[in-house]
């Protein structure tokens, strides 16, 4: 039997990622594309490198509930979230920042929440800069080597959204790199939260290209170790995570292009004692909808790797 899956906010840069890492699969039927903005149209008019005639729908909570879908996917601006659960009775996978920091609503970064996500009716998918964040400080906060940690982070424009802004104006970003939020931006209490480690500071910057995140983690260690030491440690942690690649030079982007993986890599220590790693990944599908495929997978029974590798 295919499992049924919904899609609201299918017209966005997540929705279609999405669309595209689901609609080939033959377990996975989806029936619902809602697109308030683009209702009627085939998703190919939207995005030409479709290839399939998928129309996107605006279908009302009531019309969805008769679709008796297995999960649906919500790809919304924040404030949309509390509405929808509650007037869907299936499992949720969230891709806003409505549920990250909701009591009883499990963090959709597999590679630490694993088993909570497999029994999870609701899950809170992460934002793209926490996860290349998280993923790049977790081995070394999980050993107690922290003392200080320090995020500096560049994105392709692709994570400001479809919505015209600054962020995403070419007139802005061409030949341009524009820092922003700079001690503020949300995802830093994300990370504090899920790092469970407060002593952080997260700068994020937009580049010139549509997609890739690129994260520069400075971590200051409270006790002197080899950088051996440090890779070693990132190897042993994530050595049964199929989308953690942990490199034995500097990672890039073309490293993570178009895949759900997160390449770590770097593992140079100065006299500072301060030990660099650099955290890579695509932030339209591990930073968001490959991440929530693969959240999709653990709880829909399936495997985690399917349709991602």
């Amino acid at each position: 039997m295919k499992k049924r899956i919904g899609i609201i906010g299918a017209s966005g840069y997540t929705g279609f990622e999405l669309i595209k890492l689901l609609n080939s699969r033959r377990e996975i039927e989806l029936v619902v594309l809602n697109s308030e903005t683009c209702v009627g149209k085939k998703v190919k008019e939207l995005y030409p490198e479709s290839n399939d005639e998928l129309t996107f729908t605006n279908y009302s909570f009531e019309e969805i509930a008769d679709f008796s879908c297995h999960l649906v996917f919500l790809c919304m601006d924040e404030g949309y979230t509390k509405m929808a659960i509650e007037k869907l009775n299936c499992k949720i996978i969230d891709l806003s920042r409505d549920l990250r920091f909701s009591d009883g609503i499990v963090y959709g970064l597999p590679e630490i929440y694993k088993s909570k996500i497999r029994s999870a009716r609701k899950v809170a998918n992460p934002g793209c800069y926490a996860t290349a964040s998280i993923l790049g400080a977790f081995p070394v906060v999980k050993n107690k080597l922290a003392k200080q940690i320090i995020f500096d982070c560049k994105s392709g424009y692709s994570g400001a959204g479809r919505k015209p802004s600054y962020l995403n104006n070419p007139d802005n970003y061409t030949d341009n790199i524009i820092p922003y939020e700079i001690s503020q931006h949300s995802h830093r209490a994300e990370i504090q939260k899920y790092l469970e480690f407060e002593r952080i500071s997260f700068t994020p910057h937009v580049v010139p290209l549509f997609r890739g995140i690129l994260c520069t983690i400075h971590i200051i260690l409270n006790e002197k170790i080899k950088a051996n030491d440090g890779q070693s440690i990132y190897k042993e942690f994530y050595k049964n995570q199929p989308f953690i690649k942990i490199l034995d030079r500097i990672p890039e982007l073309h490293n993570v292009s178009n895949t759900n993986l997160c390449c770590i890599g770097g593992f140079e220590i100065d006299d500072a004692n301060r030990l660099v790693v650099i955290s890579t990944l695509d932030n339209l599908i591990k930073g968001a909808s490959g991440q929530a495929v693969q959240n999709m997978n653990l709880m829909l029974g399936l495997k985690e790797t399917e349709g991602l590798l």
